[in-house]
C-alpha cells in the first residue's frame, strides 16, 4: 500500500489536487529524472538551461528543495557566458535525487 504524503509540499498539493493525481505527478517526475539527466550529460548543450530550470520548479513541487536548489544554482551558472555542466555537477545532482528518491517511490508505489 503507497504511504502519505512524504513532505509538506506534497501534503499541500494533495489539499488542492486528489491524492491519486498527486502521485501520477510524483511519477511523472521519478520518470522523468533519468532522462534529464542523461540530456543534461551527453544533450546539447543549448538546452541545458532550460532542463535545469523545469527540474528546479518540478523538484520544488516535489517538496526536494535541496534538489531544486542545485538545479536552480545550474541553471544561473550555465546562463553565464562559457560555463558548462561537470561531472560534479551531475554527481551531485544524481546524489541528491538518490537521497530524496526513496520516500517518493514509497508515496507512489502500491
Amino acid at each position: 500500500m503507497a504511504g502519505p504524503p512524504p513532505n509538506e509540499a506534497l501534503a499541500e498539493l494533495v489539499s488542492v489536487l486528489t491524492e491519486d493525481d498527486v502521485r501520477d505527478l510524483v511519477r511523472l517526475f521519478l520518470n522523468d529524472i533519468p532522462g534529464t539527466m542523461e540530456a543534461l550529460s551527453s544533450g546539447p548543450e543549448k538546452d541545458h538551461v532550460r532542463l535545469a530550470h523545469s527540474m528546479k520548479s518540478s523538484s520544488q513541487y516535489m517538496g526536494a528543495q535541496d534538489l531544486s536548489k542545485l538545479f536552480a544554482d545550474l541553471e544561473h551558472r550555465l546562463a553565464l557566458p562559457g560555463e558548462k555542466i561537470t561531472p560534479d555537477d551531475l554527481k551531485a545532482l544524481a546524489a541528491e535525487f538518490d537521497r530524496i528518491a526513496g520516500p517518493l517511490r514509497t508515496f507512489v508505489e502500491p
